[in-house]
């Protein structure tokens, strides 16, 4: 099924573009940490813009050869809402409700709704902690692992699930990191391993079993998760590092 591109609808996100003190939920960061953060989810989105071809090329065994094109439109409505200081960086429950009406208002097909919902999770994950909360790797873990809950709830279309999988992938790998008393960097690397590994593991796993007929390239729905995820974590690295290992 083709996805529909459409333009943001400004209407839906003015709603919570300038969120009043009542409606903040969860941790809140100090003012350079929202703005470094910010610039983290910017550079998974220039990652995903960067590989939409690459994703439309996958898309082309798996679909209708534009998923990438879909994600790229998606990612830059929110670059261009960063830049235009439409959403709030501080607040992370506020953040990431923004990101997924961005999302909601600009892809109109399941991958639109998928990702829209994945990130309205995360916000709501992080909604049922205390303002005073010190984010750490372990509160990413507990908010991935209340999204990941809530997507497995809904019913998503088939092409959908290898999305799904490699959340759930992701999530195992952190939980196994934080057991090995990681660092933050290294919790988070082993995360975004999981990600990028995920895919390739699957076709080598049909290459032993002898499916010569099966795709020759990865699934682009996992594939995009490894991507946007290497995208933020290098972001991290530049931006957040400093601030993370005094966590």
């Amino acid at each position: 099924m083709n996805g529909s591109i459409k333009e943001i609808n400004k209407d839906s996100l003015n709603e919570i573009s300038m969120p009043r003190m009542g409606e903040l939920r969860g941790p809140t960061l100090e003012y350079n940490t929202g703005e470094a953060f910010l610039k983290v989810i910017s550079t998974g989105c220039e990652a995903l813009i960067a590989c939409a071809r690459q994703l439309n090329i996958m898309d082309k065994e798996h679909g209708n050869g534009d998923y990438g094109t879909r994600l790229a439109h998606a990612a830059e409505a929110v670059q261009d809402a960063i830049q235009k200081d439409e959403v709030h960086g501080r607040n992370l429950y506020v953040t990431f409700k923004q990101i997924s009406c961005i999302i909601r208002g600009t892809v109109d097909d399941s991958a639109g709704e998928i990702y829209s919902d994945f990130f309205y999770n995360i916000a709501e994950g992080f909604s049922k902690h205390e303002s005073e909360t010190r984010v750490t790797a372990l509160t990413w873990l507990n908010v991935l692992t209340y999204a990941n809950k809530a997507l497995k709830a809904k019913v998503f279309p088939e092409q959908e699930q290898a999305l799904l999988t490699s959340l759930g992938t992701v999530q195992k790998d952190l939980e196994n990191a934080l057991d090995q008393d990681f660092d933050p960097i290294e919790v988070y690397e082993a995360a975004v391993n999981a990600a990028e590994s995920f895919t390739s593991r699957v076709l080598n796993a049909r290459s032993t079993a002898g499916n010569s007929k099966g795709p020759k390239y990865p699934d682009p729905r996992a594939h995009a998760v490894g991507i946007w995820m290497r995208g933020s974590f290098e972001g991290t690295k530049l931006k957040l590092s400093h601030i993370i290992n005094k966590s």
